[in-house]
This record gives C-alpha cells, sequence and structure tokens, in this order.
C-alpha cells in the first residue's frame, strides 16, 4: 500500500491526541531523528504514572508521534524496531483498554508496521517450530548487532510433568537487516492501514495466515 507523504503525516501526527498524557518529564534522543518521549501524570491520591512513547522529529523540528506506548526502540539508520503495547485483537468486554505486546518497525515518517507475525513466522520457516507455539506477547528488550537484530520471546513446550502441563522457554531469533527491510516492504505494499482502538494511532498491518510446516 502506497500513501503520499502529506496523508502518512496526518495519519500520525498529533502527539497528544490519545487519553492521559500528561506533561513531558523526559526526552532522549536515539539517532536518526528518533526521541524517546516520556510523559509523567500527576495524581493526588495515586502515584505518578509513566508513559513512554516513540517519536519522530522531522526536518521542521516538529515532534510526530509514532507510537504512544513503546519499550526498547532500536535504531539502524533509518528504520526504528521496537516492543509496543497495542490493543488485544480479541476485544476483552470487561477491559475494552487491554492491550497486548506486539513487534514494529518504522522508517519515518511513514507509518508503523506491525511485523510480529511475518517475523515469527520465519523464524517457523527456520526451525520448524509450529506457529501455535509462540507466545506472541512475551518479547524482551531488543538487542542491535552489527549486521542483525536479537530478538528474544517465549515457546510453549509440554511439562515435565505431564501432558496436561505447559512450560514457556526463552529463546532468541536474530534476524538481518535485509530480512526486516524485505518483510517491511512487503507488509507496507500488501497491508491495510488500520487504527488502534485505545491509542488511535494509525498503523499498518497485513492478514496473516501461518504456513503449515510439512
Amino acid at each position: 500500500m502506497r500513501t503520499n507523504n502529506t496523508l502518512v503525516l496526518l495519519a500520525v501526527a498529533g502527539i497528544l491526541s490519545f487519553t492521559g498524557c500528561g506533561s513531558i518529564s523526559n526526552s532522549e534522543p536515539l539517532s536518526g531523528g528518533y526521541e524517546e518521549v516520556t510523559y509523567t501524570r500527576n495524581s493526588l491520591s495515586e502515584p505518578s504514572a509513566h508513559q513512554i512513547t516513540l517519536q519522530y522529529r522531522d526536518s521542521n523540528g516538529v515532534r510526530v508521534m509514532i507510537w504512544p506506548s513503546e519499550t526498547g526502540a532500536v535504531i539502524h539508520n533509518d528504520v526504528a524496531v521496537f516492543v509496543a503495547e497495542k490493543t488485544s485483537e480479541t476485544p476483552n468486554p470487561d477491559n475494552r483498554r487491554a492491550t497486548t505486546e506486539r513487534l514494529f518497525a518504522v522508517r519515518a515518517p511513514n507509518l508503523p508496521l506491525d511485523i510480529t507475525d511475518q517475523v515469527l513466522q520465519q523464524y517457523c520457516t527456520e526451525t520448524g517450530l509450529a506457529f501455535t507455539n509462540f507466545v506472541k506477547d512475551s518479547f524482551a528488550s531488543l538487542n542491535k548487532t552489527d549486521n542483525a537484530l536479537e530478538i528474544p520471546f517465549g515457546i510453549l513446550s509440554r511439562g515435565e510433568r505431564g501432558p496436561g502441563t505447559i512450560n514457556i522457554h526463552g529463546t532468541t531469533m536474530t534476524l538481518s537487516w535485509h530480512d526486516i527491510k524485505a518483510i517491511m516492504q512487503d507488509v507496507s505494499a500488501t497491508g491495510t492501514i488500520r487504527k488502534d482502538r485505545v491509542w488511535h494511532t494509525s498503523y499498518i498491518e497485513k492478514d496473516f495466515k501461518p504456513e503449515v510446516q510439512k
């Protein structure tokens, strides 16, 4: 899917468009124009709440919101990969604001791309592991190497105490920046623009069906 710069900027702009953002308490420049901006919301009856956002400062010095709740962005040239809180795909009637962790990539000021399923599918292809064995909201801190990105996450396995028990084991996938850019290109070209129900932030996601391992 291709969008012109005007549409992209309108879709991702609006730093204070999400509810209860508070005031800026810290701004940490990364590289490539990206920043992690922390907002603090103070309350007389509750402890202060902090929210880390990923933003991009354009050539005019104007901040553009990438995602309102993220952790551990890793920058490679003009690409940022980060773990973000996204609204759960299956709405919870008891908690409409329930979120889950997803893996995103962005080349600002374009829209962020949800690349979670495509990255995990590549791990399936390389290892033969079933897609259903992944704990898709278990991403830990990303680690950048010279030529690749290390992505830690969890895998379900049968428990040692019998077939009815389940264990979660941590593992790490190493993905080259070339592969990450190829996934980004595919999602950007064939995905659909969506808006998160909690954050009201636009992003691109591709409809996904896991490949059956032979």
